[in-house]
């Protein structure tokens, strides 16, 4: 049986293309007194230029306790509308209402997969009070310039998670600990540190995790500094319970060069492996926190391009094609962009959003050779070109659990003036799905 689909949408994708992004301040705008005010459900964008070390900052005021998350996106298809190419590795820090006290900062959202995410950032916080509060975007190195998006979500908080009051000091490794099958046990199985040492080049130590809860799970692993060699550099993956399938995995979002990750698992059994970067040895700690999520697991919003999906030809002799942007996510409460890459010279791309496929309609028979029609649209969305051959559309997402799951398909058409007999070409396909976290 088909999902029924909410009546408000199509009232509020006719008016998405009214939906603004906000600018960043004129430079400087690297501290608090110079930060660019955004909004929360906001999508801005910045740059990074080219001086070296450009920082942006961004503030915003909450009049309610809430949840705050924000995460940063690539912004561009191939050039963008600032004149340069995406910035591509960041990092991000949100600050308390002094504007130095750190309440989280991130460098890769390791929790989805690269292929999505990139080396883009995100960090959140609970229970935050009524007030202004500010956020840091920067490079990875001096050499990341470029354009990128920046999305904030706040909603009402549901009351902080309580965490371990303590970590105290847990197991050590025993050997062999490579697989599932000879992994060490975490006693707690949070609220413990344990200990180990990856002994010979290419090693691996593995843990396993039993949650008898949904939780919050955060892992940090530092050197172990009371033997004789400590580790200088870890990585740290987490698998499924078959103990081979990769749930997310961390290098070095910790202080310097060591290992921090946070996810929200369903209650089961999980495999926690240590390695060492390339061929180091040394020894390490492993600590594990852990807050049971009264109201279960968010679900994840997602996005993908139909692989099988491809447009046609175009006057410039290109197909136009949906450029999903690199950790943007279709999350109610935010605004979601997508890139259109390929547009003619002249031409004004339409965006169609629908629930369902049309089955394939090759519009060959209507003079359009290789453009493929598949989406039962339910409205349009406008777009607005950004450089030369691209332009980018934005879609607001109301913040309704009733929309959390719900599935949606988006294709490009265009009306081009001698591409083919019908004067009309069709992008290749990208599919979504609603969530209620990025």
């Amino acid at each position: 049986m088909r999902q029924p689909i909410p009546s408000f949408l199509p009232i509020v994708l006719c008016v998405s293309s009214l939906t603004a992004q906000t600018p960043e301040a004129p430079e400087p705008n690297g501290d608090a007194g110079t930060a660019s005010p955004m909004v929360c459900g906001d999508q801005a964008y910045g740059n990074l230029d080219a001086s070296g070390g450009d920082v942006d900052w961004w503030s915003f005021t909450l009049s309610a306790t809430s949840d705050v998350s924000v995460w940063v996106t690539s912004r561009g298809a191939v050039d963008t509308v600032l004149g340069g190419t995406s910035a591509d590795d960041t990092i991000l820090t949100l600050y308390d209402t002094d504007g130095s006290t750190v309440l989280d900062t991130n460098d890769d959202h390791t929790a989805r997969p690269f292929a999505q995410r990139g080396f883009f950032s995100k960090v959140a916080a609970f229970s935050l009070d009524p007030g202004t509060y500010y956020i840091e975007v920067e490079g990875w190195s001096l050499g990341v310039v470029g354009d990128y998006g920046l999305d904030l979500r706040c909603v009402a908080s549901g009351g902080p998670l309580v965490f371990c009051p303590t970590i105290g000091p847990g197991a050590t490794e025993t050997e062999p600990n490579d697989t599932s099958t000879d992994a060490g046990v975490l006693p707690g199985p949070c609220c413990d540190e344990v200990f180990g040492s990856i002994g010979a080049p290419l090693d691996r130590d593995l843990w396993q995790l039993g949650l008898t809860s949904d939780s919050r799970v955060v892992w940090s692993v530092f050197d172990d500094t009371t033997g004789g060699a400590p580790l200088s550099d870890t990585q740290i993956f987490v698998y499924e319970s078959d103990g081979s399938t990769l749930i997310a995995s961390d290098d070095d979002s910790g202080p310097g060069l060591f290992s921090h990750l946070e996810l929200d698992l369903p209650a089961g059994i999980y495999f926690v492996e240590v390695r060492a970067f390339s061929t180091l040895v040394g020894d390490y700690r492993m600590a594990t926190d852990c807050a049971v999520i009264p109201n279960g697991i968010a679900l994840l919003a997602d996005f993908q391009t139909v692989g099988d999906s491809s447009g046609c030809p175009g006057s410039g002799g290109v197909p136009m094609t949906v450029v999903t942007r690199r950790n943007e996510w279709p999350t109610i409460g935010t605004t979601y962009s997508v890139d259109i890459a390929g547009v003619a010279d002249g031409a004004s791309p339409v965006v169609l959003f629908g629930f369902f496929s049309s089955g394939p309609l090759d519009l060959g028979i209507l003079g359009a050779p290789g453009c493929i029609f598949d989406i039962t649209p339910v409205a349009s969305l406008a777009t607005v070109p950004t450089q030369p051959n691209e332009a980018e559309f934005s879609l607001p997402i109301p913040e309704d659990p009733g929309i959390v799951g719900v599935p949606g398909r988006i294709q490009a058409l265009a009306l081009d003036f001698g591409a083919n007999d019908l004067n009309v070409t069709a992008s290749d396909l990208a599919t979504l799905t609603f969530g209620n976290d990025a």
